[in-house]
């Protein structure tokens, strides 16, 4: 499997292809926040950090909501990749969100992170989400948070406070590179490659969810969406005293459960946002 991926989510053009690299040890994010901040075109990506991903959909959906307020010309930050660090925050006065489009992004998303997964379609006739209509199985939307209230007074400033959680630190070991391609900067996966070698400092791995999980910060990911404390604790030997990677296996569908329970929360958090400003 090739490991930098390059995805069409559904319901965007084929204009706007979608590539994707994973990488962990990461050990030149300094140099590389830097050349964000001094707005280098040949840095043009959204660099995320790693740690505060729960999944490939939580990533897909901030992508699906930038390249889509793209064409729509409503974007908020300079370019379509920073405007993808920013749709992952739930803390932005955006524009009031329809319910279908909660149902697209998590709809396109499921459908490249998870081919075999059946989701809902959208009745054209309706304006809104039937609530009976499951969000990701088994979850409907009554299990999705109230939005966060905003704290923050002006679009800089929330802006500025999603690149602080979410964007590449001088700290960042584990790092989520995308980059769009669009009609007027198009770019192929090889050309890319090329220049990722050179660039990038790092071991880079599959984007897929079980390596997104040896990453996560999952008490920073509960804290910055204000998610109530699930369980978890230290290392838990099974009942014959043999470790299985350091958990037995009913903790380990558990801590399952809870990952994609937070994974929906999540993504109604992004959705949702701004519902009450």
């Amino acid at each position: 499997m090739a490991l930098l991926q390059t995805a069409q989510l559904e319901h965007l053009p084929p204009s706007h292809s979608i590539h994707i690299a994973l990488y962990r040890n990461i050990q030149n994010a300094a140099f590389l926040q830097q050349q964000l901040l001094d707005g280098n075109t040949d840095f043009e990506y959204a660099l995320i950090d790693a740690s505060v991903l729960v999944s490939k959909i939580h990533a897909l959906a901030a992508v699906y909501r930038a390249v889509n307020d793209l064409l729509s010309n409503r974007l908020r930050s300079r370019n379509v990749h920073s405007e993808i660090v920013f749709s992952l925050s739930p803390n932005n006065n955006r524009h009031q969100p329809h319910a279908d489009h909660i149902q697209l992004a998590t709809q396109a998303a499921v459908r490249v992170a998870l081919p075999t997964t059946s989701t809902p379609q959208l009745d054209p006739s309706f304006r809104h989400y039937p609530p009976s209509t499951p969000l990701l199985p088994p979850y409907s939307l009554s299990a999705l948070p109230l939005p966060i209230t905003n704290s923050l007074t002006t679009p800089l400033e929330q802006i500025a406070e999603s690149f602080r959680r979410f964007g590449i630190q001088p700290t960042t070991t584990s790092l989520l590179l995308i980059k769009v391609s669009t009609p007027e900067s198009p770019i192929t996966s090889d050309q890319l490659s090329s220049r990722l070698a050179t660039q990038i400092q790092g071991e880079q791995v599959p984007f897929d969810d079980e390596t997104l999980a040896s990453m996560t910060d999952v008490g920073r990911v509960r804290k910055i969406y204000k998610l109530n404390s699930g369980g978890g604790g230290g290392k838990k030997k099974e009942v014959n005293g043999n470790e299985v990677n350091g958990v037995n296996g009913a903790r380990m569908e558990r801590e399952v459960d809870e990952r994609r329970e937070m994974e929906v929360l999540i993504l109604g958090a992004m959705a949702l946002r701004g519902a009450t400003n």
